[in-house]
């Protein structure tokens, strides 16, 4: 009656106990919609996990960098050739935000309501900046109750 959530769903219960920031994917880079062969040579040598492409500054997209690198290895691009990420062949994730001070179950919520397949993290560093600290996909969600 005092507008406190007691649900005791165990799986719930463990989503609550855990911030976004303790399983969160740190190993992205945030690139444009196009970017060079070079640039993307560059990220599969780095071991970047994923890609977070950004149109006029927002993130839009989640691209894996494994299906960057299969793309690489089957098209034998011109060194000086611009890759389209939007273009290629590959599994791209639409992407919602959440903040740095949301528990897994505020994530888990998200992905469900927004109906989107993976979440950026972010947080405010100052008054009108926001810095992206990771990025969430519901199988590091489920992760934290596997446990």
């Amino acid at each position: 009656s005092s507008g406190k959530d007691y649900d005791t769903c165990p799986v719930k219960q463990t989503l609550r106990r855990y911030g976004v920031a303790s399983v969160m994917a740190r190993n992205f880079v945030r690139v444009d919609p196009q970017i060079s062969h070079e640039m993307a040579e560059s990220v599969i040598e780095s071991e970047i996990d994923w890609l977070l492409i950004e149109q006029d500054g927002l993130p839009e997209q989640l691209l894996s960098a494994v299906d960057l690198a299969k793309y690489l290895r089957a098209n034998d691009a011109a060194e000086d050739e611009r890759l389209d990420l939007l273009e290629i062949p590959a599994a791209r994730q639409q992407l919602a935000g959440i903040s740095m001070q949301a528990n897994l179950q505020e994530a888990h919520m998200l992905l469900q309501q927004e109906s989107v397949e993976a979440l950026y993290v972010h947080g405010h560093i100052r008054a009108r900046a926001n810095r992206i600290y990771g990025v969430l996909t519901p199988e590091l969600v489920e992760s934290a109750y596997r446990i």
